[in-house]
């Protein structure tokens, strides 16, 4: 067992080309690249518009649209007492856009003349700025068919001062219904859409790749001509194998547990999860070791990681884009992991069996093809 160990010590040094520094580097860009995906997966997009408003008319039809304003689902209204305060509301990132309601609305609001009652101002690059205009034009519009009805009504002499208890007697249900499909009140994903299947596939990604790029140095000629000579020596054959395979699953672990700790949502699904992940992609990596040469390892290690990746899951949940798809993602190892942690729990057996697996078949070829 001490010699085991001492040989698994020696292989991780071998695993980055000698080069101790090469370590903490490794995992120091990984843990970095891990904390933005983690950033990026926990930003959502505001479930409401911001707007500053400016109310200097003060009349009883201007607070109606303020009032109004707020009652609009969606929208989030902040008053402020001068247009210079909301700018800087606007300039902090508090609002969207600044409604500034002049002095006089309420006694010009029918004068279909003046079109100058309010001042409406944007944010540049505002997402929401169509639907602001869009929502106080229409209140706009209607308070202003409102005034122009009861200017009218009292010009011909009618009493209006019940106008307001008959339009609340006149409110009828919405004759319409608005629902997206496929349901849920989460937020969409601000940065990769509602679609991106989440956190754990971008951290399968990288632990595939960094992976597959150390293993290469098992897979070179000194490598494997230090693997045959150790098969030389009675039970040296295995402590080789078996000192690959742990210095392999101590990278692979290692990398589970600093994506583990970076994670938005640390459940014990996401940690069995990625340490079952972790158990196949080294033994993928020992079988790759063992049929091919480090040069053909560097060519196919990028083509690998990103085609699973990509058929997998990693960067758009396959459920929603092909039935076909999402079926050929279950055979890739990311799209295992995303399966599992999305709640398939057989999927956590299928990655430690395929682990296994692939370890026994890398033992066997191994032996095959450093036989004297």
């Amino acid at each position: 067992m001490r010699r085991l160990f001492a040989l698994t010590f020696k292989k991780l040094s071998v695993l980055f080309n000698g080069m101790p520094l090469l370590i903490p580097a490794a995992f120091i860009v990984y843990a970095l690249c891990l904390s933005a995906i983690a950033s990026v997966c926990t930003a959502h997009h505001s479930d409401s518009v911001r707007m500053a408003v400016v109310n200097n008319g003060k009349g009883e039809l201007s607070c109606a649209l303020v009032e109004s304003l707020k009652a609009t689902p969606g929208f989030e209204i902040t008053e402020a007492e001068s247009f210079e305060e909301a700018s800087d509301l606007a300039a902090g990132g508090s609002s969207e856009a600044i409604l500034l309601i002049e002095a006089g609305y309420d006694e010009h609001i029918s004068d279909e003349s003046i079109s100058s009652l309010i001042k409406l101002t944007t944010a540049p690059g505002s997402v929401s700025a169509e639907l602001i205009r869009e929502t106080v034009a229409g209140k706009l519009l209607s308070q202003r068919a409102e005034a122009t009805v009861i200017s009218a009504l009292e010009s011909e002499g009618y009493d209006t001062s019940r106008f307001a208890e008959y339009k609340s007697e006149m409110q009828l249900n919405s004759i319409y219904k608005i629902s997206s499909i496929g349901g849920g009140s989460e937020p969409d994903r601000a940065v990769f859409g509602q679609t991106f299947p989440g956190y754990e596939g971008f951290a399968a990604l990288g632990i595939m790749l960094i992976m597959l790029t150390v293993s290469r140095q098992f897979a070179s000629v000194s490598s494997k001509l230090v693997s045959k000579r150790l098969l030389s020596v009675s039970g040296s054959g295995s402590l080789g194998f078996f000192s690959d395979l742990a210095a392999l699953l101590l990278v692979s672990l290692a990398l589970a547990l600093t994506a583990f700790a970076i994670a938005p949502d640390k459940s014990p699904r996401l940690l069995f999860g990625l340490g079952a992940y972790s158990l196949l992609i080294t033994g993928l990596c020992l079988l790759l070791a063992c049929a091919f040469c480090s040069g053909r390892i560097d060519l196919a290690s990028p083509f690998i990681a990103l085609v699973t990746s990509i058929l997998g899951g990693c960067f758009a949940e396959t459920g929603s884009l092909s039935p076909v798809l999402s079926l050929i993602s279950k055979f890739t190892p990311q799209g295992q992991l995303i399966a599992y942690t999305h709640g398939n729990a057989v999927f956590l057996a299928i990655l430690v069996t395929e682990g296994v697996v692939l370890c026994l078949i890398a033992r066997i070829l191994q032996k095959r093809t450093t036989l004297p």
